[in-house]
């Protein structure tokens, strides 16, 4: 019954997201077609339902939904039958031991193949940080030739291999592996009796030893709102013709409205018109002044070009009179032809000379040449030269820290402490400051020292003591400055490797 409860609860609650509400109406048992009502003392939790459950009879033609949960033994196909009344519905649910056997094999590789990749990358990893990566050279030497052969070793590939091989490929369902289990589902069916009537499930295994059990529930669609709803919508209507025909016979006008919005269309239509007839006016005028404006622009740039020919025309003539005039008098039109045609040959003379004396017209451009290449070979060793750099300082870095050194970072910022007012007159306040300690940066903090603000560290201060005598003391500060190793590599390789005990804070005496 608390199950049927759950379920009556989560119907009402779905119908309502929906808009449709439903009402629980019983639970019954599935029954088996050719099996006893139990097999077996408690081997069915749903014995004790009656296998058919009653439906109300006041209510036709209403639809109910029915949930059913059926436990089978072992994969098959099972036939069903659901009589509600004289309504009748009927399906197929399950699947095939062979079609359940494939599938299930199906998600077992599947959970392999990620087993063995997971695999292969822990083994990646171990073989990677255990072998690396090792390259190894032997030659060999006969008296007329010698050979030379390099083998690589990769830790990582060998170590996913090992990784994945730790994992069989081979599946087989698990002793018992039938596929057993439930099978829920739903289904709605319209009844249309008007008497008692009852709904009751039936199964029918396609395989004759498979016994199966379950449960159905029942809840009927409440449809009363829509009822209601088409109630009112009649009398709506009952209302209506009823006040249609006391305005007729008051001598009322059904036909107002109509004629009044043909009114305001045609009045709406006439607005339109004298509006579209007053914009085509203002085009118009529009279209014609900027006509004018553009002729007037076509007169002036007309204008301008007729005076720019008559100034062309006139240059061209004072042109044809100067060159006659200087011609008259003397001048040689082809003189500047002729002075770069002797620049010209005399240029060429002299070339072929120089090369007949043993000279090399191609000398600047080899040299140019010669000079790329020097600059090329240059940055080449310069680059192979900053490779080795770093490839030092990366083999350095991983010794030192395979030793226990620890590789400095850049100093963070300092932390503002904000140490406040002095407790007492005659105290100075110390910042705080980072110090590279076991392998980090740690944090020194400020304090307050009891000294004179003024005196130098490792002078001597005088102190009044309890008696009136005075006392020379002088600040003891212990510093250990931690050890710090720089790797003598030629090049800018720019590693910093800390090994060595940290320093301790300051130690002050305070004499008062």
């Amino acid at each position: 019954m608390a199950s049927l409860r759950w379920f009556a609860v989560v119907s009402v609650i779905a119908g309502c997201g929906s808009g449709l509400r439903y009402q629980a109406v019983g639970a019954g048992r599935v029954v088996t077609a050719g099996a006893p009502a139990a097999v077996g003392p408690g081997a069915d939790p749903n014995a004790g339902l009656p296998a058919a459950v009653a439906l109300p009879a006041d209510v036709p033609h209403s639809t109910y939904q029915v949930a059913y949960e059926v436990w089978l033994p072992r994969a098959t196909e099972v036939e069903w039958t659901l009589q509600c009344g004289s309504a009748t519905q009927t399906g197929v649910f399950g699947e095939t031991f062979a079609a359940y056997r494939e599938r299930r094999l199906v998600e077992l590789r599947a959970q392999r193949a990620e087993a063995q990749r997971n695999a292969a990358a822990v083994g990646s990893l171990i073989g990677d940080a255990v072998i690396g990566t090792t390259t190894a050279t032997a030659t060999a030497t006969a008296p007329n030739a010698s050979a030379q052969a390099t083998a690589t070793v990769d830790g990582a590939a060998i170590g996913a291999t090992i990784g994945a091989a730790t994992v069989s490929t081979d599946v087989e369902l698990a002793p018992g592996d039938l596929g057993q289990g439930s099978v829920r589902g739903r289904t709605t069916i319209v009844v249309h009796d008007d008497g008692a009537a009852s709904c009751a499930m039936e199964l029918t295994p396609r395989e004759a030893d498979v016994l199966a059990s379950g449960r159905f529930t029942v809840t009927r669609q409440d449809d009363s709102a829509e009822r209601r709803a088409a109630a009112q919508f009649r009398g709506a209507i009952a209302v209506r013709g009823s006040l249609r025909s006391q305005l007729l016979a008051r001598g009322g006008d059904l036909t107002w409205r109509e004629r009044q919005a043909v009114a305001l269309r045609a009045q709406a239509a006439a607005r339109q018109e004298a509006m579209a007839i007053e914009l085509a006016q203002r085009n118009q005028a529009q279209s014609q002044a900027q006509l004018a404006i553009d002729l007037e622009l076509a007169a002036q740039a007309r204008a301008r070009a007729e005076a720019g020919l008559a100034i062309a025309m006139s240059t061209q003539r004072a042109r044809v009179s100067l060159v006659g005039y200087l011609e008259t008098h003397g001048a040689d039109r082809g003189y500047r032809g002729r002075i770069a045609g002797i620049c010209q040959g005399t240029r060429s003379r002299l070339r072929d000379s120089f090369i007949a004396s043993g000279g090399d017209p191609e000398l600047r451009a080899r040299l140019a040449l010669e000079l790329q290449l020097e600059r090329d070979r240059e940055a080449a060793e310069l680059a192979r030269r900053e490779a080795l750099i770093v490839d030092v300082r990366g083999q350095l870095t991983a010794q030192l820290v395979f030793r226990g050194g620890a590789v400095r970072t850049p100093m963070p910022e300092p932390i503002d402490e904000q140490p406040g007012e002095a407790p007492m007159a005659g105290y100075a306040w110390s910042a705080g400051h980072w110090e590279w300690q076991a392998g980090r940066w740690q944090w020194i903090y400020g304090y307050w020292d009891g000294t004179n603000a003024s005196a130098v560290a490792g002078t001597s201060v005088t102190t009044v003591v309890s008696g009136g005598a005075a006392v020379a003391t002088t600040p003891v500060v212990v510093v250990t400055p931690p050890a710090v190793v720089t790797p003598p590599v030629r090049g800018s390789v720019g590693v910093t490797i800390t090994i060595g005990t940290p320093s301790r804070r300051p130690q002050h005496q305070d004499h008062r």
